[in-house]
């Protein structure tokens, strides 16, 4: 059975990051051992200290390379998607994954590739700008360090990666800003758009956090002037913006977390793991459809069919996991 999704989200060695997130969300899922691990841990020691201890290579032979092109095979084979979204931990810490990127581009319409930028130098940006249907989304909550201080700690790094999105834009490669809206950056929202707003090719994308650890980085409802103000200005900034739908909507959930719209991302993405497992949710990892490694055909058929999609439609909102997630 054939399912036709707008997005394939393949993520890869998902605890491998060199990132230094506050708010990291990785250690919130339910089914993988790994992330038992990790929510036992506070500090989330994540795999990027021990790299030598697994198989962190594409290339011929490896078992990363077996298990990721299996799965893409599956997925070209039993799910017909527009788009394939890549991402990690941090997708650039693994040797040969530009390989990878290459060599599946042909087979989409557009290859997304997730990223915090710091691997980003100039000789991969001019080799990624060579992948026609390549867009970069990068993980940054402000262009200061008092906005983006949950991710990064250095004036040093954080000016590295405002050049990043200015060498990206130079080389034309489509850039989204995931940034996640928490007390540090929300009344200040406005200033990170008029940074963003001197670039012809991007797309500036807030969402609030999530996660379990949210309470903790949840902004002021009194902060909530700063993404008032690109709203009331929306047409100095609608080069850059979504929908002023969209917006509005993020608006009116910061105000009330607890009441959201119908959720239909599980009907649009599905989202997988380099060791095969299925998820039907890629925001809130908390629900196994199996593993495509196993079994493809079993796995792949319960996409849609499941009574999962039924307890969204009707219970969405009783959800604990659902209740706060708002996303692009």
């Amino acid at each position: 059975m054939e399912h036709k999704y707008l997005v394939s989200d393949f993520v890869i060695f998902e605890d491998v990051c060199n990132g230094q997130c506050k708010y990291c969300i990785t250690g919130s899922s339910f089914f993988k051992e790994n992330h038992e691990t990790l929510r036992q841990n506070d500090n989330l020691k994540f795999r990027n200290s021990k790299l030598g201890e697994f198989d962190n290579t594409y290339s011929d032979g490896s078992r990363l390379k077996n298990d990721i092109d299996s799965i893409i095979s599956s997925i070209k084979e039993n799910a017909d998607s527009f788009i394939l979204k890549i991402s990690g931990g941090e997708i650039f810490l693994i040797k040969g994954i530009v390989d990878f990127i290459e060599a599946v581009a042909k087979d989409f319409h557009r290859i997304q590739i997730i990223t915090n930028g710091f691997l980003l130098q100039s000789s991969l940006i001019e080799r990624l700008s060579k992948i026609s249907n390549l867009s970069l989304q990068i993980s940054m909550d402000g262009h200061n360090l008092e906005l983006n201080r949950y991710r990064v700690r250095d004036s040093a790094l954080q000016n590295r990666l405002n050049n990043v999105i200015k060498e990206c834009c130079s080389y034309n490669i489509p850039v989204e800003i995931n940034c996640v809206i928490t007390d540090a950056n929300l009344d200040k929202l406005y200033e990170f758009a008029d940074f963003l707003n001197q670039y012809d090719n991007v797309l500036f994308l807030p969402y609030l956090i999530r996660g379990s650890n949210r309470e903790a980085f949840l902004p002021k409802r009194e902060q909530i002037s700063g993404l008032g103000a690109i709203i009331r200005d929306y047409e100095k900034y609608k080069n850059i913006l979504p929908p002023k739908a969209y917006l509005e909507a993020l608006y009116n959930f910061i105000l009330d977390y607890s009441k959201g719209d119908k959720c239909y991302l599980p009907r649009l993405i599905y989202q997988c793991f380099d060791d095969g497992t299925l998820t039907p949710c890629s925001n809130i990892w908390f629900k196994s459809f199996g593993n495509i490694l196993d079994n493809p055909k079993l796995v792949f058929n319960r996409l849609l069919e499941d009574s999962f999609y039924d307890v969204i439609d009707k219970h969405m909102k009783v959800l604990e996991h659902c209740r706060y997630c708002f996303t692009p």
